[in-house]
């Protein structure tokens, strides 16, 4: 018999997926409790594979080249140490910006540099030197990568960390690295002052030998000429006229260690690319500091309206610089440690004192002019004598006044100090690597996570049907599992006795679980009139033989009258396994004309009929399709309340198939282990193809594990829903 419409319809659907129907919802099964089954299943090839890596990634790990770590805190203060700026000749810059705090982000580019670990190699001792080239460290490349620089939250502490292959090495390596930083800060810091000094330094030696100069020619002057002294009205003129190239001399070298100073910011600016808006602004500002200071110097009030409006727009100007600098001040730089903000500062403080000093420069150079116009109506000896004593004065004011500022610059070099303090000096090295905590924590961790991802990876490489599960996610109804016993097949003799109360526990739970699958058959088939059912499987060897004859002998039981009938016409077995002889039996009541009467014969228990294959015919096929098979089919299902059919494997020979088509329910047999899933799949398309209604699987020899034993699922099928036939599909 066919399926009914309703049936069919739901099989096109099935068919029309490219594999079995998944489970949706609250059907499908909890992710933990599939990778908790995974893991038990195989959990001997997880213990295998996690004691391996777990072995290999330790040993790696102890086997690793010894390494230390000597640590160093850094204190980075503000990089200015003075209140302010002594200039060439006595005048004072404004502390600037000196509030803002110390950039740690500059600090920490400065110790990862390349510049910073070449300098550290060549401080090094030369026995740690030797060391470093025998390991392959005597680069500054490879020193970079010793080091981690990290600041400390919340404070402005850096801490310095440097890795060594030993102890020592690695304390002398952090000790190099807090020294050669401490000199190269304090070096950057004294840079504007130092190139002051070093200007005036080279003015005095200049003066000094002017000095000689003019003392060594006064004195050959006067002993040639034999001229001791000037008269009053000379010596006056001489006096004035000192005192202005005294003056001039002071307005050009404050001039030149203006421009020096101005020289050595712009510079160091320049190594920043300070293009764009912060260079058009600083020019801006600068221009109109200048016009600002030239006004003032020609004599105009502050309060001028003229001057007033100068304000304003230096105001508008600083203030768009001001915005620009506090971008640009936050970029971190790895040239120079100066913030950028405070140089442009200190050029805006230097530029319009440049200008005045110009400006001062130039009227005195006319009032020396104008002195010597006075002094060319002095007659010659008188006039020559009054130069050389000229001479002799200036240059010895302007000797004292240099060699004041060349103490004075000195002084103020000397107070500039380290913007980087030590809170805690570098110890000896301790040993990070090999670790053996951390390497067992990590080797342990590795283990399983890789003996996790092998034991997911082959399950989902094997094709094979392991548990119940794997027919549940599939889409397939499960009907019952069937227990492994030590026999491994269970003649029907055994069932009968369990089901009496007289066998071994194995074999009443095999007679139970039977029990189970006749019970959940009636669910799945109510409202549907079932006489004819098969039993078959995918491939041979899978327990379909054993599963139908139980089968059957269960539906006795339970007082329906039953024909068990062997439909495998190619390799038949109900005979060998109750028994009794094969002949006659289906085809000789079927082709010959032997009454079924003799044909069938009684079973081990009461309401139980047997039906043996008789003599093989030439065609299977051509014997299931004939019209006499089909009339005597008929009248078995009259006769018989329960008529089972055991047949070939579905995807052995097309008798199963179409032995499907003409009965009322098909039950496919799974065996853990063996079946493949994409077999059974296969074997459920070709079913779905032939319009059988096939009502659920039955898993076969299932292993009594505490995960699968048989008892976890013994009651589940007392609240059996039905849920559809198998879907047909095609690969796993």
């Amino acid at each position: 018999m066919s399926a009914s419409s309703t049936s069919e319809e739901r099989t096109k659907a099935e068919t029309s997926a490219p594999g079995l129907r998944a489970n949706t919802g609250s059907e499908a099964p909890a992710l933990y409790t599939y990778y908790w089954d995974v893991m038990v299943r195989r959990s001997r090839l997880m213990m295998f594979v996690s004691v391996g890596v777990t072995a290999v990634v330790f040993l790696a790990a102890m086997l690793q080249r010894p390494e230390y770590q000597a640590t160093a805190s850094l204190l980075a203060s503000q990089e200015d140490g003075s209140a302010g700026k002594v200039n060439l000749f006595g005048s004072r810059d404004g502390a600037s910006w000196s509030a803002r705090g110390p950039n740690l982000a500059n600090h920490i580019e400065m110790l990862r540099s390349n510049t910073l670990a070449a300098l550290v190699l060549k401080a090094l001792p030369e026995s740690a030197r030797n060391l470093m080239n025998r390991t392959g460290l005597l680069d500054p490349v490879r020193v970079q990568r010793l080091i981690q620089v990290r600041p400390v939250r919340d404070a402005d502490v850096i801490r310095l960390s440097v890795r060594a292959p030993s102890s020592e090495l690695a304390r002398e390596l952090a000790e190099a690295y807090v020294t050669t930083y401490q000199e190269y800060s304090l070096t950057r810091s004294r840079a504007d002052i130092s190139a002051v000094r070093n200007f005036v330094e080279l003015q005095l030696a200049a003066v000094a030998a002017r000095l000689d100069s003019a003392e060594t020619s006064l004195e050959e002057f006067k002993r040639c000429q034999s001229v001791v002294d000037i008269t009053q009205e000379t010596r006056a003129l001489v006096e004035r006229q000192a005192q202005v190239l005294v003056r001039y001399q002071q307005a050009s070298a404050l001039r030149a260690g203006l421009e020096q100073r101005l020289a050595y910011l712009k510079s160091g600016l320049a190594e920043y690319g300070t293009e764009g808006p912060v260079s058009a602004l600083a020019e801006e500002l600068a221009a109109l500091r200048t016009e600002r200071a030239s006004l003032v110097l020609a004599g105009y009030a502050t309060t001028s309206p003229r001057v007033e409006q100068l304000d304003r727009r230096l105001r508008a100007a600083d203030e768009r610089l001001r915005a620009e600098l506090g971008q640009l001040a936050d970029r971190p730089a790895a040239v120079d440690p100066a913030q950028i903000p405070r140089a442009f500062e200190r050029i805006f403080d230097l530029e319009p004192q440049l200008a005045e000093a110009q400006a001062t420069e130039a009227a005195l150079a006319e009032q020396v002019r104008m002195c010597n116009e006075e002094l060319a109506h002095v007659p010659v000896q008188e006039r020559l004598l009054a130069r050389l004593t000229r001479d002799v004065e200036v240059n010895r004011q302007v000797y004292s006044l240099l060699a004041q500022r060349r103490e004075e610059a000195r002084i103020q070099e000397a107070g500039r100090i380290c913007a980087i303090g030590v809170v805690d000096p570098p110890q000896d090295g301790i040993k990070t690597k090999p670790n053996l905590r951390n390497s067992t924590i990590v080797a342990l961790l590795v283990g399983l996570c890789v003996s996790f991802a092998v034991v997911l990876t082959v399950d989902r490489l094997d094709n094979k049907v392991r548990v119940p599960e794997d027919l549940e996610r599939q889409g397939g109804v499960l009907l019952a599992n069937i227990p492994r016993f030590v026999a491994q097949v269970m003649p029907p003799t055994q069932v009968k006795a369990a089901t009496d109360g007289d066998g071994s526990s194995s074999s009443v739970a095999a007679a139970e679980s039977f029990r189970v699958l006749r019970t959940n058959i009636q669910f799945a088939t109510a409202g549907r009139p079932t006489r004819t059912m098969l039993v078959t499987s995918a491939g041979a060897g899978e327990g379909k033989t054993t599963v139908a004859a139980n089968l059957a002998l269960v539906m006795a039981q339970s007082g329906k009258k039953t024909l068990l009938i062997d439909a495998d016409l190619r390799r038949p077995r109900l005979h060998a396994l109750f028994e009794i002889r094969k002949k006659p039996g289906l085809t000789d009541a079927t082709l010959l004309g032997v009454p079924l009467d003799q044909a069938i014969r009684p079973g081990p228990v009461e309401g139980l009929s047997l039906l043996c294959s008789g003599t093989l015919p030439p065609s299977p096929v051509d014997f299931l399709n004939s019209t006499l098979f089909a009339r005597v089919l008929e009248r078995l299902a009259g006769t018989y309340e329960c008529v089972v059919f055991d047949s070939p494997p579905v995807l052995v020979s097309a008798d199963a198939a179409i032995l499907a088509s003409r009965l009322d329910a098909v039950i496919l047999v799974a065996r853990m282990g063996q079946t493949d899933r994409r077999a059974l799949a296969e074997a459920g398309k070709v079913l779905n193809q032939a319009g059988a209604h096939t009502i659920g699987v039955v898993a076969n020899e299932l292993r009594p594990k505490p995960a699968y034993g048989y008892h976890r699922y013994r009651y589940r099928y007392y609240h059996y829903r039905h849920r559809g036939a198998l879907s047909p599909t095609g690969a796993d």
